[in-house]
């Protein structure tokens, strides 16, 4: 491989949908301040029916910008989908919106993020990216432990995700890797040797759950970045509310770890939550700004 200093240009897709615009304008902020080499950044996002096309619009005057529509099924096949394989229809459309976005990264290696991300740590870009090698095709996000009593579902483990990653686009137009999710199931032995679970567990296979089957499956690897949550000693961003106790784990917002060091912070649900009017997206962006404050940085 390239090394870093070596690679001309960086793709950052995200999917976006309703009320994610102020969302990716910061996400996107902290991805150029942080990075080791902010000038080969370009973003392209996905929009789908919800997001306000003209905001991000309006954003291209400042970002290297593409906008990706993706091609939405009719609400009556969507439908029968979503009833045949018991999906959540927030899930299948954000796979639907992946897909569309895959196709439009042109770079050898890419970013793919949710838009409430935020990047903390200084030269994340060059950090990541030193992970990837013949081997390796991907570095990110890690899914947390299921737990039925907070309404976590069970996923895949020691595997990295598509909340928030870099990875190599070869093997993924190669191995044809699709985004859509497929739902409930219980798995047999082959899935779940690629899965890292045990044969006979039921798993949400949630978009990009081909990742680690058909990576691994060609002899390639990932490296998962641990999930942190705020009451874990292990935090440096967040900090838990006295009200959070109240509500799901599944809806805190949590740090994810490169090398024990705190890489990016993800709010989670943002879709349900507008930015600087939801009492936990307030918290995490109080939170993600003190730190960036903290480090001598400072995001408009």
């Amino acid at each position: 491989m390239k090394s870093y200093a070596e690679i001309d240009r960086l793709d950052i897709g995200v999917s976006c949908g309703q009320g994610s615009e102020k969302y990716f304008a910061f996400f996107a902020k902290t991805a150029i301040a942080f990075a080791n080499r902010p000038e080969i950044l370009r973003f392209v996002v996905a929009v789908n029916n919800g997001a306000d096309r003209k905001a991000f619009e309006a954003l291209s005057q400042e970002l290297t910008l593409k906008i990706v529509e993706p091609s939405i099924p009719p609400i009556a096949e969507i439908e029968a989908t979503l009833a045949a394989r018991k999906l959540i229809a927030r899930s299948h459309m954000h796979g639907v919106v992946l897909n569309a976005l895959v196709k439009g990264l042109c770079s050898e290696i890419a970013v793919i993020a949710d838009c409430d991300i935020a990047i903390v740590r200084k030269g994340w870009d060059e950090a990541m990216y030193s992970k990837l090698n013949d081997t390796v095709a991907i570095v990110g996000s890690g899914y947390p432990r299921e737990n039925q009593v907070q309404n976590i579902a069970p996923k895949y483990r020691n595997f990295p995700n598509v909340t928030f990653c870099m990875l190599r686009t070869e093997p993924l137009r190669r191995l044809e890797i699709d985004f859509l999710p497929v739902g409930t199931v219980q798995i047999d032995a082959e899935l779940a040797r690629y899965l890292g679970r045990k044969k006979g567990e039921t798993l949400y296979l949630d978009v990009g759950a081909q990742l680690p089957v058909k990576l691994r499956r060609a002899g390639l690897r990932g490296v998962a970045m641990p999930l942190v949550w705020p009451d874990e000693y292990a935090a440096k961003v967040l900090k838990p509310r006295q009200n959070w106790p109240k509500m799901a784990r599944l809806f805190w917002p949590h740090e994810f770890h490169l090398d024990s060091v705190v890489t990016s912070v993800h709010l989670g649900k943002s879709e349900l939550r507008q930015l600087g009017q939801d009492e936990v997206a307030i918290s995490w962006e109080e939170d993600v700004r003190r730190y960036i404050k903290h480090m001598g940085y400072s995001i408009n």
